[in-house]
């Protein structure tokens, strides 16, 4: 059995409507990227409208067997580079990506962004191997 929480989640001394010590909860959402006999390998995590994405994991259990690289990006369209422009899943095992200003400026609210799309991209050629799970920790807030 499951939780439902709907709305800010927030916690403090004060009640929200009053500034000052209010505290938001840190929430996550995993995607898996597997490899399939395609240059691009497609996932999608919604996340709430005025999100602040707190960071972008890449966990490769399986290697990726391409010949070159296989570049991990992640944005508001397959293939944009919003949020990260390029990890690459062959060569690391765990990943956290380094961000550009305008990448942790995007990522401090989503606005009405609410797909973060994920593609793991092989400039090679299709992929018959490789596993990566990709989790996002983000903390709703009020728009």
């Amino acid at each position: 059995m499951g939780s439902y929480a709907q709305g800010a989640q927030k916690c403090g001394t004060q009640p929200s409507e009053v500034a000052g010590d209010v505290a938001y909860g840190v929430f996550s959402k995993t995607a898996t990227l597997q490899a399939a006999t395609v240059t691009n390998v497609d996932a999608t995590i919604t996340i709430p409208a005025g999100a602040q994405i707190l960071s972008i994991t890449a966990d490769s259990s399986v290697a990726w067997t391409a010949t070159g690289a296989v570049v991990l990006t992640a944005g508001i369209t397959a293939g944009g580079t919003e949020y990260i422009t390029t990890v690459d899943l062959k060569t690391v095992v765990r990943s956290a990506p380094t961000l550009t200003a305008a990448q942790v400026g995007a990522m401090a609210n989503v606005g009405t962004n609410t797909s973060l799309v994920l593609r793991a991209n092989s400039a090679s050629g299709a992929n018959t191997v490789g596993t990566t799970v990709v989790t996002v920790l983000f903390v709703p807030k009020l728009m």
